[in-house]
């Protein structure tokens, strides 16, 4: 009822059934920095902030470059919020725009920026290209969940009378702004004839960790580990067969998805995940070192294992273990040592 276009586009074509966004350390930067890249984070410092002058052949922008796309990025948040600037150049996203350097001018950035505003107020930058891709990183969503809270006063008409606290309808109230956003793209898309030819993609950052696990019980049963992390994956296109993806995957596993999904050529050696929609088995890695696998899942605070088959190999807990910690070991080397410049001509 609150969100018919977003739910319409989680059910109808790929619907990941498995997918979880775990929390990690320094939460937003930290999954973004994972799902643009397919590398964990690393540990010891915030990794969005250690990008400047790297090279990453395989982020949107510049793997969409070569195939003579149209590049554009948006922020309705201070522009320079985790570095956000440094890195998304990093990127390749040469025209990025957020509030203050530039996105203000079309948009209000007091408060909490409101998303569809952003995506009414862009769109004209790029919907008359031929072939365009286009990065937002959303806003509106974001908490503390509270009356006074500028998109929740605008939609808590629609939630007002819903079974819920007060602080779970505020935060559904501020999630209607995405799906305003969306319905709002999806439809001018249509209009101008694209929408058969656009893939959308959106991922959550993490949890809501401004609602307790008693509000998230309120609309959802969850364990405290695991259950508030299952969320959507949307890779939408409306001449997508209707598919269910039951795999267990996670942010780490998107950008190989995509790459795959539009036939770009790329070595997997060099990314952590693993394309969703291939023979492959992803596995979901909290930042806790706790995982789930078609096997089953590992409570790192608990050291318990769940089994969901029978007959686990022999060490099978071990085994995956390593695996994570080859996963972060990896990652952390080739951010510290720009390990993709070091590729460079190779990957050319």
């Amino acid at each position: 009822e609150l969100t018919p276009t977003l739910t319409k586009m989680v059910k109808e074509g790929f619907y990941f059934k498995n997918f979880y966004t775990p929390l990690f350390p320094v939460s937003t930067a930290d999954s973004q920095y994972l799902t643009d890249n397919s590398l964990l984070p690393s540990e010891n410092t915030w990794s969005i902030e250690k990008t400047e002058n790297h090279y990453f052949p395989y982020s949107y922008a510049n793997v969409f470059k070569k195939q003579n796309y149209s590049i554009y990025s948006y922020h309705n948040y201070q522009y320079d919020y985790y570095k956000r600037n440094q890195y998304m150049n990093s990127l390749g996203y040469d025209n990025y725009l957020g509030c203050g350097n530039g996105l203000e001018k079309k948009i209000t950035c007091t408060g909490i920026p409101s998303d569809f505003e952003m995506v009414k107020e862009t769109l004209p930058d790029y919907i008359n290209e031929e072939k365009f891709m286009v990065y937002y990183t959303t806003f509106s969503g974001h908490g503390d969940y509270q009356k006074n809270h500028s998109v929740v006063a605008k939609n808590y008409e629609q939630v007002k009378d819903y079974p819920y606290s007060e602080h779970v309808k505020y935060y559904l109230a501020s999630q209607i702004e995405l799906e305003k956003a969306v319905s709002y793209l999806t439809s001018k898309l249509e209009e101008t004839n694209k929408l058969e030819d656009t893939v959308i993609v959106i991922v959550g950052d993490h949890y809501p960790y401004h609602l307790s696990m008693d509000e998230f019980e309120e609309f959802n049963e969850m364990d405290d580990v695991f259950g508030r992390s299952h969320m959507s994956l949307i890779i939408y296109n409306p001449s997508i067969p209707s598919t269910t993806i039951s795999k267990y995957g996670s942010n780490l596993d998107v950008l190989p998805t995509i790459l795959n999904l539009f036939g770009i050529d790329f070595d997997s050696r060099l990314l952590m995940g693993r394309d969703l929609l291939s023979n492959s088995d992803p596995f979901v890695i909290f930042s806790s070192r706790s995982f789930i696998t078609k096997e089953g899942r590992y409570n790192a605070y608990q050291e318990s294992f769940f089994p969901f088959q029978k007959n686990i190999p022999a060490n099978y807990v071990e085994n995956v273990k390593k695996k994570i910690y080859e996963k972060y070991r990896y990652s952390r080397l080739i951010l510290e040592n720009d390990y993709y410049r070091t590729l460079e001509s190779y990957l050319e």
